[in-house]
C-alpha cells in the first residue's frame, strides 16, 4: 500500500511521511525478525493490523493510535465513524505490536516517538486542526503530545 499525491499537492508532506514510515516499518521488521531466526511470515503486519490512511478532508484529520499490545483493529470501528463524519482519518501501528509478539520487546517508547514524530509534524503542517484518539498510558501521551509541540486537540 503506497499512497501518491499530485504534484504541488498541500497533503504531499503527510503522504510522504506515512509512506516512509510503513516502508520503514516493514524493513525493519522483516530485518528483526531475520536476526531473531524468525521465519519472515510470522514478522508480516497482516492486513487487519496494517496502519491506514484515509483522505476525506484537507481541513481536519483525527490520528488513531491503538493501545499497549493492541493494534490498528482495535481502533478500525471508531476511526471508520469518524471518517464518516468527513475527518480524514490516520489509524497507526505503533512500532512493535501488530505481528509476531517477539518483536514487542526490541522497541521502546522512543522508537514510538522517532516513528510517530514525522507523522504528527506532517499532520501539523497540512491540516488545521489534528486530533490524536487513542488508549495511551501516561508516557506515551506525553510523548505524543509533546512531539506535536501542544497544536493538537
Amino acid at each position: 500500500m503506497k499512497l501518491e499525491t499530485v504534484l504541488n499537492d498541500p497533503l504531499e508532506p503527510i503522504v510522504h511521511a506515512f509512506n516512509a514510515y510503513w516502508t520503514d516499518l516493514r524493513k525493519e521488521y522483516s530485518q528483526l525478525g531475520q536476526s531473531l531466526g524468525l521465519s519472515s511470515d510470522s514478522v508480516q503486519i497482516n492486513t487487519v493490523n496494517r496502519p491506514t490512511f484515509k483522505i476525506a478532508s484537507t481541513s481536519e484529520v483525527a490520528i488513531f493510535i491503538h493501545g499497549f499490545m493492541g493494534s490498528p483493529a482495535e481502533m478500525s470501528g471508531s476511526a471508520q465513524a469518524i471518517e464518516e463524519l468527513g475527518f480524514s482519518v490516520l489509524n497507526l501501528l505503533i512500532p512493535g505490536f501488530g505481528a509476531n509478539p517477539k518483536l514487542t520487546d526490541h522497541f521502546s517508547p522512543e522508537d514510538w516517538e522517532s516513528k510517530l514524530d514525522p507523522i504528527l509534524d506532517a499532520a501539523i503542517q497540512c491540516f488545521q486542526r489534528v486530533h490524536l484518539v487513542g488508549f495511551f498510558n501516561r508516557r506515551a501521551t506525553d510523548t505524543l503530545i509533546s512531539a506535536a509541540k501542544n497544536e493538537v486537540s
